[in-house]
């Protein structure tokens, strides 16, 4: 089960939200809509729960209202999501973002070669390189830096029971420092290894923040959270890729011309060239450099990296050299 909030302002709290809409994105198809609950915090938000049980549904389209307000938002099995608004000006598509058709055959021309009519129909081995290039793009781009384009909200509900909770099933990293306790309002607290099982020695532990390791495919919190706590942190989402026909991104890799990089297009069409001049044995040296101006250009258009200079949290006193016994040796 997720849980998905729909945050209407601190002007509509205690009013009751009804679905105007609630349907199978892929087919129009009504669902029957769940309940609307307050969030326990007030402030205007609220929430509702889906299962992901059935498996002919995979994107559910809603829209809500409260007083006039709406908020509509696409969400999937694959997706934890939070409500989106509609903006006064602005769109949910990227018409200046490029398929990845068009980003082959960009490199194509650049490189001597004809345009393919389908680049991913196509049975020449050039763009059947390109293709596979094109994948490792995407996956070395996402590994490069946080790129806002990429980063999604999760959200965890606490049970009263459990401590493990499965990742989305796009997590790549988390945000730094973008952990909450929303209901307990207090922040994430990661734990190394070392002091994951120095806290499992121990009889009793007492802390003011979430203490938590990310351990396989999953969140494992050190103490439960309690019934309804409601914990939330952003990450940078794997998929770099919007199907065709898609709003938001959802794919690992691109599977037809038709589908959209979901980052800057030069850059990606830059590093592909590189990648193709190099696995041909060519000079890329030129490329490199226009790939290196795409990258700092996209890179100046990102919030700035946050240099925490804090360092890390303190854990418990282990046994170091501070603290082991003196022997006598050598007196």
């Amino acid at each position: 089960m997720a849980t998905y909030i729909l945050d209407f302002g601190v002007a509509n709290a205690g009013a009751t939200p009804v679905f105007l809409v609630f349907e199978n994105a892929d087919t129009g198809v009504a669902i029957t809509p769940p309940a609307i609950t307050e969030r326990a915090s007030g402030q205007g938000a609220y929430q509702f729960d889906v299962t992901w049980s059935t498996p002919s549904i995979e994107t559910i389209w809603y829209k809500a209202s409260v007083n006039g307000a709406e908020l509509s938002a696409t969400i999937n099995a694959d997706t934890i999501a939070a409500g989106q608004g509609t903006g006064s000006t602005g769109a949910a598509s990227s018409p200046w973002l490029w398929t990845a058709g068009n980003i082959i055959n960009s490199v194509a021309v650049e490189v001597g070669l004809d345009e393919a009519s389908d680049p991913y129909a196509s049975p020449d081995k050039n763009f059947v390189q390109m293709r596979t290039l094109l994948r490792s793009v995407g996956h070395e781009l996402w590994l490069s830096r946080d790129w806002k384009a990429l980063i999604k909200e999760a959200t965890y509900t606490g049970d009263g029971t459990s401590t493990l909770f499965n990742l989305p099933a796009d997590f790549g990293r988390m945000v730094d420092d973008s952990g909450w306790n929303r209901t307990a309002m207090s922040p994430f607290d990661l734990l190394s290894s070392q002091g994951w099982q120095g806290l499992q020695a121990w009889t009793s532990v007492s802390n003011l923040t979430v203490l938590y390791r990310i351990a396989g495919n999953r969140m494992q919190f050190f103490t439960a959270p309690a019934l309804n706590e409601a914990l939330h942190h952003d990450y940078v989402s794997r998929y770099v890729v919007i199907s065709s026909g898609g709003i938001a991104p959802d794919l690992y890799q691109a599977s037809a011309s038709g589908d959209t990089f979901a980052l800057e297009p030069l850059m990606v069409k830059a590093l592909l060239k590189v990648k193709w001049q190099d696995a041909k044995g060519r000079d890329s040296s030129a490329a490199r450099q226009e790939y290196l101006l795409a990258y700092e250009g996209a890179a100046s258009n990102e919030p700035a990296q946050m240099l925490y200079l804090g360092g890390p949290r303190r854990e418990f006193k282990r046994i170091d050299g501070g603290n082991v016994p003196d022997t006598g040796y050598g007196a």
